[in-house]
C-alpha cells in the first residue's frame, strides 16, 4: 500500500513540474495575431479593433486611409505600416486613429502632406523619420503643438456643414488668412465630403494648391475665385459638376485637367486665369459653357473632345495666345464672340456638323487669313469674322458656297496628289511627288509625312502656298533625304 501511494504522489509532482515548465515557455513565445488582407492594406484584429500593419508599396498619389477594417474600427497604425512608401505624396488620418507606431511613416521621402481630421493620437518620436511631411490639423482638435514627433504643424481654419440626413459633409468656408497648400479631408465626422460650397475658398489670396480628395462631386460657384496665388489644383475624377465662376480670377493658376467625370461647368468657370497656359477638358462635357475660359490670355492650344455640341458665348474671348484650336465633328454651335480676339490664331478647321455660327463669333482675330469648311455653308450671324483678314474655303462637292462668304473672299480647297506623276526619287534618294489644283485664291497647304500607317506619326514637312488664279501641278521634294524602306504622305489644312 505505501509503494503505490508513494507512486501516486510521484506523479503529482511531476505534473507540476511540467505545468510549470510550459507556462514558462509560454512566456518566451510571442503571441501573434493572424493578419488579413483588404485591397492595399494588411490588418490585425485584436477586441473588435484593427491595427494597420503593412501597406501596398506600388500604391502612390494621394491616400485618405479607411477607418475600417475587417468591420472593425482601425485605431491604430502599426510599427513599420507605411515605412519606405515613396510612392506617396499626401496622407489622411481617419478620426479612429488613436495611435501611430514606430516609424510607421518613416523614409516616405515625397510625402510632404499628413492631415488629421481629429485629435492629436499617440505618436512615437519616429514615426516620421526622413519624412518631409507637415502635419495639418483642424479647428477645434486638440493635443497639437508647433511640431510633433520633429515635424511641424499647421491648422487649417475650416468650417463644414453635415447635412440633416447625415450623409454626407459640405465645406462651406476656409479662413481667407490661410497661406500655402491646402489638403481638403476626404471624411469629416464620420461622413464623406462631397460638396464645396459655394464661395468656400473665395479670396484666399494666399492659397497656393488644393488637394480635393475622390470623395467630391461638386465644386461650386466661386468656391476657388479670386484665390489669385493658387498655382495647381487636381480635380478627382469624381467630380461631375464645377459651377460658375469656381476658378475665376486664379491669375496664378497655370494648367487645369478636367476629368472625364466632369458633365457640367458653369459659366465663366476659368474666365480671367492670366497664366493658364494648358488646359484639358473632359469627353464629359457636352457644352462648354458661356465664358468658360474668356480671358485665358496664356492659353496657347486647346483641343476640345468629340462629344461637344455647343460652344458657347465667349467661350474662348480674348485668349490672345490661343494659336491652335481642335473643334470635333460633333460641335454643332459655335456661338456669339466664341473666340473674340483671339489675336494668335490664324487658321481654323470648321467641321462638317456646324449648321450655326453666332454673331462675330472670330471677330478681331486680326491674324486669322484661313478657315477651311468642311461641310455645307452654315447658317452665320452677323459678321462673324468681322476685323480678320480672313480667306473662306471649303471642300469640293459641298453647298452653299460662293465667291464670297460672310464678307469675305471664299474659294475651293482642292489640291491632290496628281495621278499623273507618281511618286519617285531624285539623284540625292529624297522622295519626289507632284501635287495639282486648280486654285481660285491662294490656298495654303501643309505637307505631312509619316514612315508606317499601322501606328502613324504625321509630321510636317513643309508649308507651301498654291498662287491664285492658277492650274496648278508641281514637283514637290522631300527635304529629308534619309534614306527609308517607306514614306507615306498627306496634304491637311494647315492649322
Amino acid at each position: 500500500m505505501k509503494h503505490t501511494a508513494s507512486r501516486f504522489t510521484c506523479s503529482l509532482r511531476s505534473l507540476r513540474i511540467r505545468s510549470l515548465a510550459f507556462a514558462h515557455l509560454a512566456l518566451l513565445i510571442p503571441f501573434v495575431l493572424p493578419a488579413d488582407t483588404f485591397g492595399p492594406y494588411t490588418y490585425t484584429v485584436s477586441d473588435g479593433q484593427a491595427t494597420i500593419t503593412d501597406f501596398d508599396s506600388t500604391c502612390s498619389g494621394n491616400l485618405s486611409i479607411t477607418n475600417e477594417l475587417g468591420g472593425c474600427p482601425v485605431i491604430s497604425i502599426g510599427d513599420d505600416a507605411f515605412r519606405n512608401r515613396t510612392a506617396l505624396t499626401d496622407v489622411t488620418i481617419p478620426d479612429s486613429v488613436t495611435n501611430i507606431g514606430s516609424c510607421a511613416f518613416a523614409g516616405c521621402t515625397n510625402l510632404t502632406t499628413i492631415l488629421f481630421t481629429s485629435n492629436a493620437p499617440t505618436i512615437q518620436d519616429n514615426s516620421f523619420d526622413d519624412t518631409p511631411a507637415i502635419l495639418y490639423y483642424l479647428s477645434e482638435t486638440t493635443g497639437w503643438s508647433e511640431t510633433v514627433a520633429g515635424r511641424p504643424t499647421k491648422l487649417i481654419p475650416l468650417w463644414w456643414h453635415v447635412f440633416d440626413n447625415g450623409t454626407q459633409v459640405s465645406i462651406t468656408d476656409l479662413d481667407w488668412s490661410y497661406t500655402g497648400h491646402l489638403p481638403i479631408p476626404a471624411v469629416l465626422n464620420g461622413c464623406p465630403v462631397t460638396i464645396l460650397a459655394d464661395n468656400a475658398c473665395f479670396g484666399c489670396n494666399s492659397l497656393t494648391s488644393v488637394t480635393i480628395p475622390d470623395s467630391v462631386t461638386n465644386i461650386g460657384n466661386c468656391a476657388f475665385a479670386d484665390c489669385t496665388s493658387l498655382i495647381s489644383i487636381t480635380i478627382p475624377d469624381s467630380v461631375t459638376s464645377i459651377g460658375d465662376y469656381a476658378f475665376s480670377y486664379c491669375t496664378n493658376l497655370t494648367s487645369a485637367v478636367i476629368p472625364d467625370s466632369v458633365i457640367d461647368i458653369g459659366i465663366y468657370a476659368f474666365s480671367d486665369c492670366d497664366a493658364l497656359a494648358s488646359v484639358t477638358i473632359g469627353n464629359g462635357i457636352t457644352f462648354i459653357n458661356h465664358g468658360t475660359f474668356d480671358h485665358c490670355r496664356s492659353l496657347t492650344s486647346v483641343t476640345i473632345p468629340n462629344g461637344v455640341t455647343d460652344i458657347g458665348w465667349g467661350a474662348f474671348s480674348r485668349c490672345w495666345e490661343l494659336a491652335s484650336v481642335t473643334i470635333p465633328n460633333s460641335v454643332t454651335n459655335i456661338y456669339d464672340y466664341a473666340f473674340h480676339e483671339c489675336w494668335s490664331l490664324k487658321s481654323v478647321v470648321i467641321p462638317g456638323n456646324v449648321t450655326n455660327i453666332g454673331n462675330y463669333a472670330f471677330v478681331d482675330c486680326k491674324p486669322l487669313t484661313a478657315v477651311l469648311f468642311t461641310g455645307n455653308a452654315p447658317t452665320i450671324g452677323t459678321s462673324p469674322f468681322d476685323k480678320t483678314p480672313v480667306t473662306i474655303y471649303y471642300l469640293p462637292g459641298t453647298t452653299g458656297w460662293g465667291s464670297s462668304f460672310a464678307g469675305h473672299a471664299a474659294a475651293c480647297w482642292n489640291p491632290a496628289f496628281s495621278p499623273a506623276s507618281p511618286l519617285c526619287f531624285d539623284d540625292s534618294g529624297a522622295f519626289v511627288f507632284a501635287i495639282t489644283a486648280r486654285a481660285e485664291a491662294n490656298i495654303p497647304v501643309r505637307i505631312q509625312a509619316s514612315d508606317s500607317l499601322a501606328s502613324p506619326n504625321w509630321i510636317t514637312v513643309d508649308d507651301i502656298i498654291i498662287p491664285a488664279f492658277s492650274y496648278y501641278d508641281s514637283y514637290f521634294v522631300d527635304p529629308d533625304p534619309t534614306p527609308r524602306p517607306s514614306r507615306f504622305y498627306r496634304i491637311v489644312f494647315p492649322q
